[in-house]
């Protein structure tokens, strides 16, 4: 037992230090990295990490960007992009990064730049056109490698009914189109693994300054935005800020394909609300996943069937916690010290691990933080109480096989491992002895040296921790 619990306790020394708080940047201005749906932080298949923000130097608003070396968990110093303010970052599949913001100019337009390197950058793009402000850009790219931007165009700073727009960029070539008036708030997400071009979207309508009368419409297009219809299902979502998450083209087995988007959205009282979209037959469900007053949040991508992670910030400070479709949402990570404007990783893909970063005040400015934080506690021999199944494993790490037990009054369980790229290794479905534990040994065959999930279903609850494979 002692042995078992030192492994553990090795394990989790190893994650704290890898995996800690560290100062990135530095800017002047308080909004640097703000707006919940500018995405501001990307991974590419080699799980480099880099991150866009704005800064004012010489009085001139600039985008700035940097990136973490994987291999040498080094970042490179932060360097000036371009002119010009509230940057978003999008990723293709061929790792293309596509920078969307707005120009410096006195009636702001919005502005595209794109590079294979993070280094060299295209010549800017106007993407907006016309006399009327155009802010707040959001972006993401589909299967095609098209990159899908939206964003507001404001008539009146003062009121929420500012015009949405949008544009679709098919190799440097833009075309656009005007959709809803009235917007406040938008958000967006095309499909995490590029499985299609899918588009789904949601715009917030709200006229009063505490929005207390806002609400929020989803909507969805399956041919590049040719044509868009709703995807709120029973109805209206009665509140404000909503993010997107997509990522249903799963099978896990003959019988079940996991087809929800995840939505997350502030109601009337200030409480968290998940919805999930169901999209074969266009119904929802939804409930609230934390308490109120929520102050601001980002949601990650989607690990189906099992649940996502998502960040939110209440009384000055920020949580990392992980929903699995029902009310108990552990909290993995806390940060205080009055932690604002998060941004949270949404590509590559990663089952394993989150990626993300927040402001905090400095003696001169505004410092960034930057943190990798795991989306389940690594697996030991105490089991994780805070969910409903209490799952545990030993040895962990493992060279030859693991051990894995559950505790649960279920009749049966059905145990599943994935890969880090949410593929499945290894199922198994046990049945109950009437002693409420269940036990089983894995031993990998084939697979790559590495960390793992481990997931337990158990009627409508859902439980899982990292086991990690070194020979």
């Amino acid at each position: 037992m002692k042995k078992h619990l030192a492994l553990v306790i090795i394990c989790l020394l190893f994650s704290v230090c890898m995996q800690g708080q560290t100062l990135i940047a530095t800017s002047h201005c308080i909004d640097a990295t703000a707006n919940k749906n500018q995405r501001k932080i990307v991974r590419d298949t080699l799980d480099n990490v880099y991150v866009v923000y704005h800064d004012s130097l010489d009085g001139n608003m600039v985008v700035k960007g940097l990136f973490l070396n994987r291999e040498t968990e080094t970042w490179s110093e932060s360097v000036v992009i371009c002119n010009g303010k509230n940057p978003t970052i999008a990723i293709s599949r061929d790792c293309k990064f596509f920078l969307i913001y707005e120009t410096n100019d006195i009636v702001p337009m919005v502005a595209y730049i794109s590079s294979f390197d993070f280094i060299q950058w295209t010549e800017e793009l106007i993407i907006s056109e016309g006399s009327i402000p155009c802010r707040f850009p959001i972006a993401d790219v589909d299967s095609a490698g098209n990159v899908h931007v939206f964003w507001q165009k404001i008539y009146n700073p003062s009121l929420y009914d500012h015009l949405l727009e949008y544009a679709r960029l098919v190799e440097d070539t833009v075309q656009k189109t005007e959709l809803i008036e009235g917007v406040s708030d938008c958000a967006m997400a095309c499909h995490l693994q590029y499985g299609n071009n899918t588009v789904y979207f949601a715009i917030g309508i709200g006229y009063d300054v505490d929005m207390s009368n806002a609400f929020t419409l989803m909507y969805r297009s399956t041919d590049q935005m040719e044509t868009w219809g709703n995807a709120s299902g029973q109805g209206v979502l009665f509140g404000s800020n909503a993010t997107i998450s997509y990522n249903t083209e799963y099978w896990y087995d003959m019988y079940h394909h996991d087809c929800t988007v995840k939505f997350l959205y502030t109601d009337y009282d200030q409480q968290l609300v998940e919805r999930n979209y169901i999209e074969q037959n266009n119904t929802n469900d939804e409930r609230i996943i934390q308490s109120g007053p929520i102050d601001y949040h980002c949601i990650d991508d989607i690990l189906p069937p099992l649940g996502y992670s998502y960040l939110f910030l209440r009384n000055n400070t920020l949580y990392h916690a992980f929903s699995y479709g029902y009310d108990t949402s552990p909290i993995l990570e806390t940060i205080t010290n009055n932690p604002f404007n998060p941004s949270i990783c949404y590509k590559h893909f990663r089952a394993t691990v989150v990626d993300f970063i927040w402001m905090q005040e400095a003696d001169e400015g505004y410092s960034i933080y930057y943190m990798r934080d795991d989306k389940f506690d690594p697996l030991g021999v105490v089991p994780i109480k805070e969910l409903p199944i209490h799952l545990t494993a030993y040895p962990n790490p493992f060279a030859n096989s693991i051990r894995i037990e559950a505790v649960s009054p279920e009749p049966e369980l059905e145990f599943r491992i994935y890969d880090i790229n949410a593929r499945i290794v290894h199922s198994e479905k046990l049945m109950t002895d009437g002693s409420g534990k269940y036990t089983f040994s894995w031993t990998p065959e084939n697979e790559k040296p590495g960390e793992y999930v481990v997931t337990c279903f158990a009627g409508e609850h859902k439980a899982a921790g990292k086991i990690f494979f070194k020979p």
